[in-house]
């Protein structure tokens, strides 16, 4: 009986420990040499058309993603440092296969507590322009330089929704305002770490030009990219733990074959469903 009545005890006291709040203010907690790294894998299959010729493609690979808490540069404010360790992506097109040429250097950014980016330096030196056209705008967002995780300003509830916008230096040097929805799904236990579970969607605008290759084509690119992304955040330690990422690009390509005939055109489309798998290493 007195086992029975301890058991109980201890019980009522682990429910208690892990027991949900109503509400729950969600904050990064970043720390002066702080590092976390993060477990990456990537899939995706699609198609590139050309004319009346259809070929299936599909993008495979992994990386890690680090992120390096410089300082501290103001009231809940810090710079960071986001590096990718050996980035391996496989693009396959038909029957040809090519390893996607990658330079990441480092990008330093300033990151205020709730995720918001404010400033991006690097870019400049950034090339992630594979071989495929229009890849590149598929393969950025999935290297996850830019995290921007909008939390909300106020304590929320499971059910509760709101909107974030980062306005952001692309490495073409335009800026797009970026809108992201968001929802707190609810509490999550993940491996005894109490966590919310946050769920969001944005669509980035697609509308680029390649520079001419060596043969003189010159690709243009308009389109869209649909994200929505399932998180797991340790709102105790202040922290992204887990996100699943579905990337959807739709993009209709206009190929120039001449310079001297700039009118002559070939229509073509490309289409990708990526999904990217990101952990927190222990």
């Amino acid at each position: 009986m007195r086992l029975t009545a301890v058991t109980a005890v201890c019980v009522l006291l682990v429910s208690a420990a892990w027991a949900e709040p109503d509400s729950v203010t969600l904050r990064l907690r970043h720390q002066a040499g702080q590092t976390l790294r993060y477990r990456a894998s990537v899939s995706g299959t699609g198609s590139i058309s050309l004319l009346d010729e259809q070929q299936p493609i599909t993008l495979r690979g992994r990386f890690t993603r680090v992120e390096r808490t410089l300082s501290q540069v103001g009231p809940d404010t810090w710079e960071v440092r986001v590096t990718v360790e050996d980035p391996s992506l496989i693009f396959r097109a038909g029957e040809e296969e090519q390893t996607l040429t990658m330079r990441v250097p480092p990008l330093t950014q300033v990151v205020d507590d709730r995720g918001g980016v404010s400033e991006v330096r690097g870019w400049d030196a950034a090339q992630a322009e594979p071989n495929a056209p229009g890849m590149g705008d598929a393969v950025r967002p999935l290297l996850g330089l830019i995290q921007d995780e909008g939390l909300p300003e106020r304590a929320v509830a499971p059910g509760e929704k709101w909107t974030a916008k980062a306005k952001l230096k692309m490495p073409d040097g335009a800026e797009r305002e970026l809108e992201r929805r968001f929802e707190f799904v609810g509490f999550q236990d993940l491996a005894g770490t109490p966590c919310a579970e946050i769920r969001s969607v944005a669509d980035i605008p697609v509308q680029r030009q390649l520079p001419a290759n060596a043969m003189g084509l010159q690709v243009s690119l308009v389109g869209v990219q649909h994200i929505e992304s399932a998180s797991l955040f340790a709102y105790q330690q202040g922290m992204l733990v887990r996100q699943r990422t579905d990337i959807n690009l739709d993009l209709k390509t206009s190929t120039v074959l001449s310079p001297e005939t700039p009118d002559a055109t070939v229509p073509g489309a490309i289409s990708l469903r990526v999904k990217v798998a990101l952990d927190l290493e222990p």
